[in-house]
């Protein structure tokens, strides 16, 4: 007896997440590698913008710091943040962005603390990612590449606040010298020369002799010495022209058409577009202290330089400015704490000085952040040190 077929249920595919094809190691490759084609397609499009090649960054920013107006910019953050490292990436983009090695920059270093290595090893990551930004000539390598690049950045140690303000004006001086050699050189349009009237000779009739029985009188001696005068000078009229004018019987010149002033090829040496200063508050701090007033007008004056010289020669200016979190005020003083300026509640801290907010285009406040969800929860529960594990901040 034959048994009866049974039908097989079929169940439903089960559904397959996308990251459960590829790890997280090659979606960060994939995402890193499409952000720096739009981020390097992005400088090519736009030369007003000078980004730092960190994604989250460029896209808070807009795609970068702007050129000239908007290119005064502080940044804060308390130290170890990377406020530094923030600041080179930018400047080396700003390096790397001309197509011919006619960028320069000026770092005015304060507190000594530049390291030009780090400096060396970011040009050089960079131009390993894409080597197409620095294209070598026959014989030469990555690291000979990036020590050229390196080359074009000028380091100034300075230890108080005039010779901040001298090494600022020795950069403007640079600016406008180069600024004054580009111009281009207009020639005066030439005037039709004049018609020069013939010379016409005068005959001079011989004087009357008086007779000597007449005594002669003195006004019309006057008179003839007035009238021989006259006659001489008209006789002495120019008959052979000058240089500069016709010939008499010559037809007058037209007037030659305006010849058009040649734009100037930019120089080999190039100019400034990037300037960083670490830190203005090293040296104000001190000033502060002793004597306020004093110190807010010499700060006022060296950031209305900065920002006019920013604006007029299209640079970036990067002005370093510590923070710290506020000092607790005792509770039996009734004072009014600063509200925080970053709209994280985890992030108090303040920045130095306050007076950089009347004059930069764009004030960055760095903070870090724990970089897991269980870095968070000991970072802000306070049970850090009772497990034993530090906390992984970013």
């Amino acid at each position: 007896m034959a048994h009866p077929c049974t039908a097989t249920k079929v169940l439903p595919a089960l559904p397959l997440l996308g990251s459960a094809l590829l790890s997280d190691g090659e979606l960060d490759a994939i995402f890193d590698e499409i952000w720096r084609g739009r981020a390097e397609g992005g400088i090519r499009r736009d030369k007003e913008r000078i980004g730092t090649g960190i994604k989250s960054v460029d896209e808070a920013l807009g795609g970068g710091v702007r050129k000239g107006k908007g290119g005064l910019v502080a940044i804060s953050g308390e130290k170890g943040v990377g406020k530094m490292g923030l600041s080179l990436c930018l400047l080396t983009t700003s390096l790397l962005s001309s197509p011919k090695p006619n960028s320069y920059a000026a770092i005015i270093d304060i507190t000594g603390n530049l390291d030009p290595i780090l400096l060396y090893n970011i040009i050089l990551s960079r131009l390993q990612a894409d080597p197409s930004l620095s294209p070598l000539v026959a014989g030469e390598t990555l690291e000979d590449a990036a020590t050229k690049v390196l080359e074009r950045v000028s380091i100034m140690r300075v230890f108080d606040l005039e010779g901040v303000i001298e090494a600022v004006g020795e950069v403007r001086d640079g600016l406008e010298m180069k600024a004054k050699a580009t111009m281009p050189t207009i020639e005066p349009i030439s005037q039709p020369s004049e018609i020069v009237p013939r010379s016409v000779e005068v005959v001079k009739e011989a004087p009357k002799k008086i007779p000597k029985t007449e005594i002669a009188d003195s006004e019309d001696e006057d008179e003839d010495m007035l009238f021989e005068s006259a006659p001489t000078s008209q006789h002495q009229a120019p008959s052979i022209p000058s240089p500069s004018q016709p010939a008499p019987d010559s037809e007058p010149r037209q007037p030659e058409p305006a010849k058009t002033p040649d734009i100037p090829s930019p120089s080999a040496e190039g100019k400034t577009e990037f300037i960083l200063i670490d830190n203005l508050a090293h040296v104000l701090n001190p000033l502060l202290k002793n004597d306020h007033v004093q110190a807010n007008t010499l700060l006022t004056h060296l950031l209305t330089t900065l920002s006019h010289l920013t604006r007029t020669h299209n640079l970036i200016t990067i002005l370093l400015n510590p923070a710290s979190a506020p000092r607790p005020v005792p509770s039996s003083q009734q004072v009014q704490q600063r509200p925080s300026p970053s709209i994280f509640s985890s992030v108090p801290v303040i920045p130095s000085l306050t007076l950089l907010d009347r004059y930069v285009d764009l004030h960055v406040l760095v903070s870090k952040l724990p970089w897991r969800e269980i870095d968070a929860k000991l970072r802000y529960d306070g049970d850090s040190g009772r497990r034993g594990r530090n906390v992984e901040m970013v």
